[in-house]
């Protein structure tokens, strides 16, 4: 079903803290049109500009750290990553969802972050900042990734040479 959206938004404030219903987020999920890719248009994200407007919407809560919207904006951005990961192209809403996301700071959010950096395309990656990922302090990212137990220690050492090149152990 399609939805307005107004009545999109309307949900994403009614459920809020949590997730709107199943129905809604598929209005905004990823969905890849499966055109062959013979052309340089070939497939793309069919609510690509649906979650761009959303986004835009939403972005005062965002910009202020209104923690009522965190669970719709890692929702966005996972969305954001899958397109960015299947289109050769970095959006700008991939861009805006994970700035926001590192300006609220909180630690177990620097998984999803991450997966922004590495799991999109090569545009992508290149466009990230990958400075945000330390939003939340050098010393206390390099170990909150090493107490995960599914983190590839490539991931930690490539962060560790960042952090020590561009000398982020002087906190």
């Amino acid at each position: 079903m399609k939805y307005s959206l107004d009545k999109i938004i309307e949900e994403i404030d009614e459920a809020r803290p949590n997730l709107p219903n199943e129905e809604i987020l598929l209005t905004i999920a990823f969905k890849w049109n499966d055109v062959e890719l013979t052309t340089w248009d070939g497939g793309f994200d069919l609510n690509e500009k649906e979650r761009e407007k959303i986004v835009n919407l939403l972005a005062p809560n965002f910009i202020k750290k209104d923690s009522d919207y965190l669970e719709i904006l890692r929702f966005l951005l996972k969305q954001e990553i899958e397109n960015c990961c299947e289109g050769e192209f970095c959006s700008t809403t991939l861009h805006n969802c994970y700035d926001y996301l590192a300006n609220y700071k909180n630690l177990e959010d620097v998984l999803l972050l991450l997966a922004a950096n590495d799991d999109t395309s090569f545009d992508a990656n290149s466009a990230l900042f990958k400075d945000r990922l330390f939003y939340n302090g050098y010393s206390n990212v390099i170990n909150y990734l090493k107490s995960q137990k599914n983190i590839d220690e490539e991931i930690i050492e490539s962060l560790e040479y960042y952090g020590n090149y561009f000398g982020y152990k002087d906190e």
